[in-house]
């Protein structure tokens, strides 16, 4: 097995995040994201990875202020990010703290680019995400409902899966402890 330093692995999957955004197929650009809604009760769900700040160790997605993730995120702003990739066989859960983003420069430059995309129908839509198609409204809203979720990093836990033996390591706080997979 290769021996593991933070330095070298933290590249590694820093450039892995980095990928999924400029490769549309990257596997690691539709992370899935656990949050816990009011009842205590994880849930989860597919997201697209937007933004990476390897500096800041950020990650950022788009979302519509009224979902549920959001209103979780801002009740409890705690959750993990879980990518997987094939290619690599590789495993990475992250745990983040989240910040919610709906009234910045940033948020109103990502508006700017994606406005006239057919996804901006989605953020102004009158009804929330998860409406019933019952209560469903016709037209638009006056003011689009996009939001920025900013994922700070907090740890990494990584799991390479490989025939000549597994390997797994946490990292945090600028340390590595390498872990039995």
């Amino acid at each position: 097995m290769t021996e593991l330093t933070y330095q070298a692995l933290s590249e590694k999957i820093w450039a892995q995040l980095l990928a999924a955004l400029q490769t549309q197929r990257h596997t690691w650009r539709l992370p899935m994201l656990a949050t816990i809604d009011a009842n205590g009760l994880p849930q989860a769900r597919t997201v697209v990875l937007r933004e990476v700040d390897q500096d800041a160790q950020v990650l950022t997605i788009y979302s519509d202020v009224r979902s549920p993730k959001v209103t979780q995120l801002r009740a409890k702003p705690r959750g993990s990010l879980v990518f997987w990739s094939e290619a690599l066989n590789w495993q990475l859960r992250v745990d983040v703290t989240a910040t919610v983003d709906d009234d910045s420069a940033a948020r109103d430059a990502v508006w700017a680019q994606v406005k006239d995309l057919p996804a901006a129908a989605d953020y102004l839509s009158i009804n929330a995400p998860g409406s019933p198609l019952l209560s469903v409204s016709a037209g638009q809203a006056n003011e689009h409902a996009l939001c920025l979720l900013h994922f700070n990093v907090l740890s990494m836990d990584w799991l390479s899966l490989n025939r000549s033996g597994h390997q797994r390591a946490q990292l945090a706080q600028g340390r590595l402890i390498a872990c039995v997979p």
